[in-house]
């Protein structure tokens, strides 16, 4: 073996084994990495051309690689958006039909709550309208009353015109005659027309009896005008049966309710009169009436009579027919009400009413039974009232009462009354009361 190679592997010795085969395969690398340095410049710029080409080709199959994961991943996000929108629109379509259907059921059950709501309200009001009709009724009497009062002092003011005196008189008498006696009466209003005939005349419908009402508004009513009243009743043409005088003041030589006869004609004088008590003035007239009637003379004929009463049972003939209708359209009606009253309540309306009664009727008692013992037992330490008496006279009032409930409602009062007094509570007879009926 030759030196040098003697020399290197004598070096090679003093290393171990596994160092060693590292450096022989550094020096072989080495050896061909030489070789490969060594190599021509063209070829070396050949490759790099290559290795350019290919980095250049990775480099665009690499962004066309990005463009196609960006465009899978926009399709991908567009799809899943579709798909997401889908599901979101599926998903509402199915909760707005849940909640249609929910309202649907909320506004049936509203629709039936209502319909029985506006029933018994219906009723109700049909109730409050009848209370409401009753007040307003109430109401108007008392306008009207108040109206009439108003009116009536202004005609009690001293300087009232003769004619309208008169005329007020005429009026309220013709308001009278056809609201309380049936226009039995034919009233007719002369005044100043023609002379010799009174101011107002009233004639009988059926007897013919003629009645001459003159009124004067004076302070005094002096003598001539009386005796043109007389000379006026005596006039045969005139056919009156009696007459009656009526004066805001005193009548001269007459007291303030006077009564004459010429002849076998009544006149009657009546002074300090006032309008408004013309319903009095109608009941003097029907007392002529009367007497003129059954007099000896016997002015009214059989005939007449006869006429009277076939006018009486007409007139009642013909209200017996309006009363049935009237009864026919209740009927029906009380049985429309009957039935709709079974569909909407499930019950029966009498049935209802009477149970609903009985309570308020013991109600309506006591509150009653109560309300007579506190107005009517008053204060009076000079009297004295028996329980006893107190006892009959509410049974008088309230007949079908029972004797239980009665003692039920004295006791209780006693006890409103005395209550820090048990003795007064106990007792029969309360001393130092009144009983005031």
């Amino acid at each position: 073996m030759e030196d040098k190679y003697y020399n290197v592997v004598k070096k090679l010795l003093e290393y171990d084994v596994e160092d060693v085969k590292i450096m022989v395969e550094i020096g072989i690398l080495s050896r061909k990495m030489g070789k490969y340095y060594k190599m021509d410049e063209n070829c070396v710029s050949h490759e790099r051309f290559i290795l350019e080409e290919e980095n250049s080709q990775l480099k665009k199959t690499n962004y066309e690689l990005e463009q196609e994961k960006n465009s899978i991943k926009t399709q991908f996000y567009i799809e899943n958006e579709k798909k997401r929108a889908q599901m979101e629109e599926k998903m509402q379509k199915e909760i707005q039909n849940y909640k249609d259907q929910f309202q649907q059921m909320i506004s049936l059950q509203e629709k039936s709550i209502e319909a029985r709501v506006n029933d018994k309200i219906s009723i109700m009001r049909e109730k409050a309208s009848l209370q409401e009709g009753k007040i307003e009724l109430l109401k108007k009497n008392m306008e009207e009353k108040q109206n009439e009062i108003e009116t009536l002092q202004k005609k009690y003011v001293l300087s009232t015109k003769g004619k309208e005196f008169e005329t007020d008189i005429y009026n309220n008498m013709k308001k009278i005659i056809g609201e309380k006696y049936n226009n039995i009466w034919l009233i007719t209003h002369v005044g100043s027309k023609l002379g010799s005939k009174g101011d107002i005349i009233v004639e009988h419908r059926i007897t013919k009896i003629r009645i001459m009402i003159d009124p004067k508004n004076h302070e005094k009513v002096p003598s001539p005008h009386r005796n043109k009243f007389i000379d006026d009743m005596k006039n045969v043409n005139n056919q009156f049966h009696g007459g009656i005088m009526v004066a805001r003041g005193n009548i001269d030589t007459k007291r303030s309710f006077d009564r004459e006869m010429i002849g076998e004609k009544p006149l009657l004088y009546i002074s300090q009169y006032r309008v408004g008590a013309e319903e009095f003035l109608m009941m003097q007239i029907e007392s002529l009436h009367q007497s003129l009637l059954y007099n000896e003379t016997n002015i009214v004929s059989k005939k007449n009579i006869q006429k009277k009463y076939v006018v009486d049972y007409n007139e009642l003939k013909q209200q017996k027919i309006l009363v049935e209708r009237q009864q026919k359209y209740i009927v029906t009606k009380m049985e429309k009400l009957s039935k709709e009253y079974s569909t909407y309540f499930e019950g029966d309306i009498e049935v209802d009413i009477v149970n609903s009664s009985d309570v308020q009727t013991q109600l309506d008692e006591t509150n009653y039974i109560m309300e007579f013992l506190t107005k009517s037992i008053k204060v009076n330490k000079d009297k004295h009232c028996k329980v006893s008496t107190v006892k009959e006279e509410i049974e008088k009032l309230l007949p079908d009462i029972s004797a239980k409930k009665v003692t039920t409602c004295i006791n209780k009062w006693k006890k409103q009354m005395f209550k820090d007094d048990k003795k007064i509570t106990s007792r029969s007879t309360l001393v130092g009361y009144e009983l005031i009926i």
